[in-house]
């Protein structure tokens, strides 16, 4: 008899009749048939056609001898990974001239910003880590010093990666050259297709503004774009159409952030409001998957339109903590002063980590007071087939905000796990039988829309 070694552990698909056994100090995993896992872990006497896979799974760490009474799964936790400071997201301001009615800011927040000199401080303590900072606020183009500090970080402390998240009504003209000579990315708000929706979330007049801005990035070659959406019930059904004029249009990357009720957002979140977003939420995922799935051809290649799998692929690490860099640890927010959170949408004081201006501590050693919630503390997720993959959907800030949870998934949980367990048991990220894949996609498409249903 066997029994998973320490920091192996094992879920189950019913629908699939498979187990994946996930190895969260190696971050691999592998899929066995449910009849070769109750054979190798729950019978005395090994049946000799799984003779081989015991050997695999000895080699690669996956297993080791049993002792009679002992546990098939030691549940000891997984330490959480080694604090990095990969990316910083740095609010330089408070002040706005927009009241975006999704925003997680508040409008109860003091408005004194720093000065220069103190940003230079901050600048300098985070000049060894080279992270990829994120410029925000508030807008930052709102203060007038912001060219100063995006040459202190460019040409004097060498910064390689800088983000500023803008709301794209305030960038002037005269900035565009050196912005582009800096080779400065750019991420900006917009949440719709057509002044009446995204005017009516964002403010009158903001839609052509932004459009302006937009033609004034393409005509200066600046390319490092993304415009990014926050889907509400207001506007979700303008998604596709968005994005296909920011990629057509501008050939600038276009993204969407999930909606949660902080800050501002908090206003939009009851229950008529929410149960509609998440309605066309879902709906709108069964319509791309039936869209998929007329055009499916006999390569199968019409599969890339989906770009959420791709991205599912890619957030996966296996190691039992959360997927965001509140999991990862990889990360952290400054206010506008100088206070250290978590992220931005995690700022109660449980969240705060300290100040980095009055603090003489490495900007690393914040990160060592926080230690993320393993993902067996996920109540819910207990019986997931991809608990240890999906890692309790995403952001968990996003879980509290809509549960009052860190440790309770919010309602795009069946998104998160659905994707999943299509990219982990179905393969579907790679798979070339095209009969498979509408297989998986008719399963699909029969998720969201009962998900759509429940909140009808």
């Amino acid at each position: 008899m066997f029994k998973l070694k320490e920091g192996v552990r094992y879920s189950i698909n019913h629908r699939r009749n498979e187990v994946a056994l996930v190895n969260l100090v190696q971050h691999s995993y592998l899929i066995i048939t449910k009849d070769a896992f109750n054979n190798i872990f729950m019978k005395k006497n090994l049946d000799s056609k799984y003779t081989p896979l015991v050997y695999y799974l000895k080699e690669h760490g996956y297993i080791e001898e049993r002792k009679p009474r002992e546990p098939v799964e030691n549940k000891v936790n997984v330490k959480p990974p080694a604090p990095q400071v990969k990316h910083v997201y740095w609010e330089i301001t408070h002040r706005c001239n927009l009241r975006c009615i999704t925003c997680f800011a508040s409008d109860n927040i003091a408005k004194k910003d720093l000065t220069l000199e103190e940003l230079f401080r901050i600048a300098e303590k985070l000049a060894s880590y080279n992270p990829e900072i994120q410029i925000s606020g508030g807008e930052p183009f709102i203060r007038h010093d912001l060219m100063k500090l995006l040459h202190y970080l460019k040409d004097e402390l060498s910064i390689d990666r800088v983000v500023i998240l803008t709301n794209g009504t305030l960038l002037k003209r005269e900035y565009l050259e050196q912005l582009r000579q800096w080779d400065i990315h750019f991420q900006i708000s917009l949440d719709g297709a057509t002044p009446e929706t995204n005017d009516s979330i964002r403010g009158k007049g903001v839609f052509s503004r932004v459009m302006n801005t937009l033609n004034m990035l393409k005509n200066a070659g600046i390319e490092n774009v993304t415009v990014k959406m926050t889907p509400i019930h207001l506007n979700i059904h303008e998604t596709d159409a968005l994005r296909m004029m920011i990629e057509e249009q501008y050939g600038f990357a276009f993204s969407s952030s999930l909606f949660e009720p902080s800050g501002r957002g908090i206003n939009l979140h009851n229950d008529e409001n929410t149960k509609k977003m998440l309605v066309k939420f879902y709906e709108q995922l069964s319509n791309q998957v039936t869209a998929i799935l007329k055009k499916l051809s006999d390569n199968c290649s019409v599969i890339s339109e989906f770009p959420v799998v791709q991205y599912v692929t890619e957030q996966i690490t296996l190691n039992g903590y959360p997927l965001c860099s509140v999991g990862r640890r990889d990360g952290f927010m400054i206010d506008s002063r100088g206070d250290v959170y978590l992220c931005p949408s995690l700022r109660d004081n449980e969240f705060k980590l300290g100040n980095i201006l009055s603090e003489n501590v490495e900007p690393v050693d914040f990160l060592k007071r926080w230690e993320p919630p393993f993902i067996d503390k996920f109540e819910r997720c207990n019986t997931c087939p991809v608990k240890y993959f999906c890692a309790g959907g995403g952001c968990i800030a996003r879980n509290l905000a809509f549960t009052g949870k860190l440790t309770e998934p919010s309602p795009y949980c069946k998104f998160f796990g659905v994707i999943t367990e299509a990219v982990i048991y179905d393969r579907l990220h790679e798979q070339k039988d095209c009969e498979k894949i509408k297989q998986t996609l008719y399963w699909m498409n029969g998720e969201f829309k009962k998900e759509a249903e429940k909140y009808k």
